[in-house]
Order: structure tokens, then sequence, then C-alpha cells
């Protein structure tokens, strides 16, 4: 009798004790939830606005990228110091990551600082060499840095810190499944807006851009981007998302009867997959009207590889649904939409496509020779053009701002050690990815991993031809996918925590509740 009053004050004491800790955390949580709603709202609107103005690769929008991000980065790490007891983004959980990050704003920070000739020497010999011949030997104790423009490298590391500064806001943002379908929505609807103002100017021929008539690209769609090439990385990006949405969305069901079959087809009528579908095929058309060789090259293989890799790989109760998915997307998009919008042009481009004549090839022969030059510490981030402009080959004519190589263009800029940096924090999302899809059963965060992985690849395939990683609009696109894979992927660890501390409290509240009991109490 005794034992069983113990255990009812004890259990009474329990609930007292755990309603008092929830008022606290739920006022808590509300005040902070006020503020993070508006930042996330604000991380909306900046990722929706980055490809408006020329795919924001312009100094204004440049800076104006980087002033709201670092600002809202900052804001909300001021709410999580603020409230320590209900801090839900903890750095040990990206540890690596943001180790990665770390160190490559380091090292670009590293190209600009001003160093000794002997140090240069050791570092950068060839950059040594070419300040000894501008300057005839005659450097004295005077202190150069690695970059060849300083400036431009230091603006190059305001953008990467902006990148950065997206990075964690969205790591820390989309913790819960309505912020990430929220968020993947977001980008496949830019990318719909996108797609449905390029085909809309390329139709029509009012051929405007971002509230400026087009001067190049006539009769092609180019969204409010310059190069149609960077509109099909963007595009590229939003259908992989959209994909990871429908994906997400797909139900295993019985349908034994006439009436559940109804049911289910007027559910699916009205559903947000029917919706991301339509939107996706739009987005093919805007992707087909570019007439980009390596944007379609790149999403058409990815779908290709990754679809039936997936299929095999995950989906052995919905394989069906999955693989009439996959497959409705091959030939609805190709042979219907885009037959009647530009496929036959398209294919045509690929016909005539010479790759000995092609002017850019020639610029690529120059390449292995800089990277050998600049391979210790890279000529700077932001140099590529000048570096360059003095080896140029002349059948390379014209000027070349970018690489129309991601690769060799990094390679240049930020030396082996800096691309090693980028190729272990992009193949670490991967793995993370890969493990989320293979051990995870939630369907969002599965889709949405499927989309970081098949964005990767396409950007990869893409990026051999063009610089869509040197486009503001592109790269905060690409990273703020990365971190949603990555959000996912520690999302298991966060729980165990979670459930570990709130087994803690359980045991902290029977030791309130009487010292000296050993009783086992459940909450």
């Amino acid at each position: 009798m005794r034992d069983r009053a113990l255990a009812a004050r004890t259990v009474h004491l329990s609930q007292r004790l755990h309603r008092a800790v929830t008022v606290t955390r739920g006022a808590t949580l509300l005040g902070q939830g006020r503020g993070e709603r508006w930042i996330f709202a604000a991380l909306l609107l900046l990722l929706v606005w980055l490809p408006l103005p020329w795919g924001s690769n312009r100094q204004g929008a440049e800076a104006f990228f980087g002033i709201m991000a670092g600002g809202l980065c900052l804001v909300y790490l001021v709410l999580q110091a603020l409230r320590p007891a209900v801090r839900n983004f903890q750095p040990g959980d990206y540890f690596w990551p943001l180790l990665l990050w770390g160190l490559w704003l380091c090292w670009i920070y590293f190209q600009t600082l001003p160093l000794s000739l002997a140090t240069l020497q050791v570092w950068a010999p060839t950059l040594a060499a070419t300040y000894a011949d501008v300057f005839g030997g005659n450097l004295g104790e005077a202190r150069w840095p690695i970059s060849l423009l300083p400036e431009r490298t230091r603006d190059a590391l305001s953008l990467s810190l902006a990148y950065f500064s997206l990075y964690v806001l969205v790591l820390g943002l989309a913790r819960d499944r309505d912020r990430l379908r929220t968020l993947g929505q977001a980008l496949v609807i830019s990318a719909l807006a996108q797609a449905v103002y390029g085909a809309l100017m390329t139709i029509s021929g009012f051929e405007y851009g971002f509230f400026e008539k087009k001067t190049a690209y006539l009769g092609l769609a180019t969204g409010t981007f310059v190069n149609r090439n960077h509109l099909a990385g963007y595009l590229e990006l939003g259908a992989a998302m959209a994909i990871g949405l429908i994906l997400a969305d797909l139900q295993a069901a019985r349908l034994d009867t006439w009436k559940k079959r109804l049911l289910a087809l007027l559910n699916f009528l009205f559903s947000t997959r029917l919706r991301i579908r339509v939107f996706l095929a739009i987005i093919v058309v805007g992707l087909v009207l570019t007439r980009s060789r390596g944007g379609n090259s790149a999403f058409f293989t990815a779908l290709i590889v990754l679809g039936p890799v997936y299929l095999f790989v995950k989906e052995r109760k919905l394989f069906l649904k999955s693989a009439v998915l996959f497959l409705s997307l091959l030939v609805v998009d190709i042979f219907i939409f885009s037959n009647w919008y530009g496929l036959e042009k398209l294919v045509t481009r690929f016909e005539q496509t010479n790759v000995e004549t092609e002017a850019r090839t020639y610029a690529f022969a120059a390449y292995p020779g800089l990277i050998e030059k600049y391979s210790t510490t890279g000529s700077g981030m932001g140099t590529f053009a000048a570096v360059f402009g003095k080896d140029q080959p002349t059948d390379a004519v014209g000027y070349y701002d970018h690489a129309h190589n991601d690769y060799a263009e990094f390679l240049i800029e930020a030396g082996v050690p800096g691309f090693l940096l980028l190729a272990l924090l992009t193949g670490l999302s991967v793995v993370h990815a890969v493990r989320v899809i293979l051990r995870r059963n939630d369907r969002l965060r599965i889709g949405i991993c499927f989309a970081f992985l098949m964005a990767t690849m396409e950007l990869a395939i893409h990026s051999l031809t063009d610089f869509n990683l040197q486009i503001p609009a592109n790269a905060a696109t690409y990273i703020a996918m990365m971190a949603m894979a990555g959000a996912c992927s520690q999302n298991s660890r966060r729980r165990r925590r979670t459930a570990a501390d709130a087994g803690k409290t359980s045991e902290a509240a029977v030791d309130v509740a009487d010292p000296g009991t050993n009783a086992k109490v459940e909450l």
C-alpha cells in the first residue's frame, strides 16, 4: 500500500515538473519562433530574388546578396545565443562541412596577405618570378600578395562569406518537414517563373531581360539572366528539386476496388504532386528553349542515370509508381512538350557542333599550362581574366572573363589546395545525401537528398563547358540545396539527442520526487 502511494506521488510530481518545463520551453520557443519565421520568410524572398537582376552577376546585386545573407545569418545566430535552452543549430552536428567552409574562407584570405619575396618563392615561385620580371628584380623589402588582383580576391572573399551565411541559415532554419517542403517549393516556383518569362519573351519576340531590352541571344530563352546557359543551369536545379518533391509525395496504397481507384484518381488530380508535375513540364520546356547543349545534356543524363539507380536501390514498395514517374518524365517531356518547343532545333545544334571550330576549344588548350603554373596557391580568386589574357591563344578570339569550365577556373584561381577543399565539401555532402536515402524512411527527406544528388550530377556535367558556379544565383541555389541535404542527414542524430535529454529529465523528476526511491517511472 505504501509503495503504491509512493509511486502515485512520484508520478504526480514528475508530471507537474514536466508541465512546468514544457510551459517554459513553449514560451521561449514562441518568442524565438516569431523571429525565426521572419528570418525564414526573408530567406525565401532572397532566394527568389537572386536570379532576377541578371542572375545577381552584377557588383551591386552581389553586394546586396552579401548584406542580406550576412545580416540574416547574424540575426539568426544572435537569437540562438540568447536562448541556449532551445538552441536548434548545433555546430557540432555539422563539424566537418563547417570546418571545410572555414578552411576555404581562410584560403581565400591567405591569397590577399602581403608576403615577402622569400615566402613567395616557396609558396608561389611562378608569381615570385613574375614580380621579379615586372620590377626588374629590385623588390627590396617589399611584400606582395599571392593574388595578382587583391581587390578582386577580396570581392570573391565577400561573396564566399555570403554563400557561407546562406549555408548556415538553411542548415538552421530548414530543420523540419514544413520548412524543407516550403523551401523546396520556393525554388521550384522561382525556376517556373524564369521558364515562363523566358518562353514568353522568346515566343512573343518582345525580348526583354531584367527591365532592359536584350542585345544578345535573341530568339533564345534567357529569362532574367544574361546567358542562356546560365538560365539552363538554374532550370536544371529547379527541375531536380521538382522531381525530389514529386518522389516525396508518392504513396503506397492497395487499389483493389473501383471506388478506391476513383478516389485515388481524384486525390491525384487535386494533389500538390500534380501541380509540381505540371510545373516540371513547363520548366523542361524552358530548358529546351534555351537550346543549351550543356544544360539539356546535363539534365537528361542525370535523370537517365540516377533515376534507375534510385529505383533499384530504394524503391521496392513503390517500384511501379516510381518507374512510371521517371518514364513519363522522359516520354512526355521529350517527345510531346519539347518537340513543339524547339527540340528539333536543339538536335540540329548538336549535329552542327564542330569541336575543332568551337572558339572555346582553343581557349581550353591554354588551361593545362595555367593550371600547372598556379597549382600550388592559385592566381587569386577572381583573377582568371587577367591571367588568361597574358597567355590567350591567338585562335581564341574575344574576351574571356571566365573559363567556360568551372573545374579549370577553380584550379587556376584557387590552386590545387583550394580545389580540393571544394571537392571535399561537395563529396561529404553527397555521402550524407546517399546515407539519408539508404537509411531513412522519411520520403520528404529522401526526395530532397535525391534532388541534391541530381543537381550535383547536372552541374558536374554542365561545368565541363560552362561557368554556372561563377553566377551567384546558380551557386547560391546549389548551396541552399546542399544545406537542405545536410539538415536532413543530421536530423536523426538530433532526435536521438533530444530523446536522451528527455530521458535525463524524467530521471531527474524521479529524484526530485523522492531521492531515496529506486522506482522507475515513465512519463
